[in-house]
């Protein structure tokens, strides 16, 4: 009998712990302050890479296969891509050099 009032005791201790703290809720300006949202990169942006290789000799040079379709290539270091391939293409998952 001794053991499950004890027991009993030490629950209803712990349950008291866990609201002994204040919850604190940031939304809106309390959390982000006057930071605003934009877009970062291209002016139109497009969907997630799948798959990023460099060229074996020349860092510079990548390739990119996106969700959106087609393999890109950049010769700039990813500062600007342009498209490999003509016409439209499905969904591209790896790109192997």
């Amino acid at each position: 009998m001794k053991r499950i009032l004890l027991a009993l005791l030490v629950t209803l201790l712990f349950s008291f712990t866990g609201n002994a703290q204040e919850e604190i809720s940031l939304k809106g300006k309390e959390l982000f302050g006057d930071m605003r949202a934009r877009q970062i990169g291209p002016a139109l942006m497009s969907g997630r890479i799948n798959d990023l290789e460099s060229h074996p000799t020349n860092p510079r040079i990548l390739y990119t296969g996106t969700a959106g379709g087609g393999v890109w290539r950049s010769n700039d270091g990813g500062a600007t891509f342009a498209p490999i391939f003509d016409k439209h293409v499905q969904s591209i998952g790896v790109v192997t050099l």
